[in-house]
């Protein structure tokens, strides 16, 4: 065990030292006066840290007012760094079929979801909002606060 230690001791510091010799020397004599110097980038930021994020921001509630029959705004918007090759997939959904019910009675009315299908965002996206709405087609109940749910699910998938 202490030679393997010693051996990978060895090699690691030879290539401390080896890492100078790499460097371009330029002198008077030098002919060309030039030297090629790579540039690239790691993939960790000045922290060693993970840089890659992403922010999905949804609407808390979204508010109809009674017999308004127009879709109403439930986009949602992305906000992402991801590295090459990840996205984000995004679906919104209404659950129980869109059903709104009163907690006082026994009265739905129901709502659909257009545009929450699956949307992938691909590496970078600076605050693309979705086209997603909500509509409640038929006001057909006694007039009163219906609330149902909607879901809103993000994956990550790597690269």
């Amino acid at each position: 065990m202490k030679k393997i230690v010693s051996i990978l001791l060895a090699v690691m510091m030879i290539a401390a030292i080896a890492v100078p010799s790499f460097a371009a020397t330029i002198t008077k004599d030098s002919d060309p006066k030039t030297a090629d110097v790579q540039v690239k980038t790691k993939t960790t930021d000045k922290d060693d840290q993970d840089p890659e994020t992403y922010t999905v921001t949804i609407p808390a509630e979204i508010v109809v007012a009674w017999n308004d029959t127009t879709a109403q705004d439930a986009s949602y918007t992305v906000d992402s760094q991801l590295k090459l090759g990840a996205k984000l997939t995004v679906t919104a959904a209404a659950n129980d079929a869109g059903k709104m019910t009163n907690a006082g009675t026994d009265k739905f009315l129901t709502f659909t979801v257009a545009n929450g299908e699956l949307a992938e965002y691909h590496e970078l996206n600076d605050a693309v909002k979705s086209a997603t709405t909500v509509t409640i087609a038929d006001f057909n109940a006694p007039i009163a606060e219906y609330v149902g749910t909607m879901t809103y699910t993000v994956a990550y998938v790597g690269a």
